[in-house]
C-alpha cells in the first residue's frame, strides 16, 4: 500500500452500530457527521480515515476508523461514524493487515458541490452504501480505505480560480455541435 506515510490519530475499530428497533437506518444523517468529522481532523492536522477490509474469504469485515471513544470502556461509544461503539485498534497492524493486500488502485475523488442543488429531493431513497453493494456481491479478500486530507489554501484557491475561468469561458463559448 502506498500514499500513506502520516499520522492518523486513534484509530478504533467499530464493533457495534445502532439501529433502532423497526425502523431503516437512514444514510442521509450521515453527511453531517462526516463533514464534522472530516473538520475535526483537519484542526488536528491529521486525516480522517475510515477503512472496510476482509483478509480472507468467509473472515468479518474489519471497519476501522480515525476517531475518539467516548470513554475508556471497551467497547466504547465512537465519535465518528455517529450511532457506533469500538475499541481502539494499533496503527501498526492495521497497516500490517492492509499492506497483505496482493494489490492497490488509488481513486482520487473530487466533491461535487452541486449534487445536492441537482436532487434537491432529499426524501428520496438514498443510493446503495457499500454494505449493501460491494459487502453482497464480494466474498473474498478486499480493502476499501478512505483517507481525507486537508487541503491548503493555497490549492483551494488555484481550484476556485480555475473554476472561474472554466465558467466565463462556458458562458461566451457557444456549444459545438457533436458529431457521431
Amino acid at each position: 500500500m502506498t500514499g500513506w506515510s502520516g499520522p492518523v490519530g486513534t484509530l478504533c475499530r467499530v464493533e457495534e452500530v445502532y439501529r433502532a428497533s423497526g425502523r431503516k437506518p437512514v444514510a442521509h444523517p450521515r453527511y453531517p457527521a462526516v463533514v464534522a468529522a472530516y473538520h475535526q481532523r483537519l484542526v488536528s492536522g491529521e486525516p480522517l480515515l475510515v477503512g472496510w477490509y476482509r483478509q480472507r474469504a468467509g473472515a468479518r469485515v474489519t471497519v476501522a476508523v480515525s476517531t475518539t471513544a467516548a470513554s475508556d470502556d471497551h467497547p466504547s461509544a465512537l465519535v465518528f461514524p455517529p450511532g457506533t461503539r469500538g475499541s481502539p485498534i494499533d496503527a501498526d497492524g492495521l497497516r500490517a493487515d492492509l499492506e497483505s493486500m496482493p494489490w492497490w488502485v488509488p481513486v482520487a475523488g473530487v466533491v461535487d458541490a452541486l449534487v445536492p442543488a441537482l436532487h434537491p429531493d432529499h426524501s428520496a431513497e438514498p443510493p446503495p452504501g457499500l454494505e449493501r453493494s460491494l459487502l453482497a456481491a464480494w466474498h473474498g479478500p478486499f480493502a476499501w480505505l478512505l483517507l481525507a486530507e486537508a487541503v491548503s489554501g493555497e490549492d483551494m484557491d488555484r481550484e476556485a480560480a480555475w473554476l472561474a475561468d472554466q465558467e466565463s469561458t462556458a458562458a461566451i463559448t457557444p456549444p459545438t455541435p457533436k458529431t457521431w
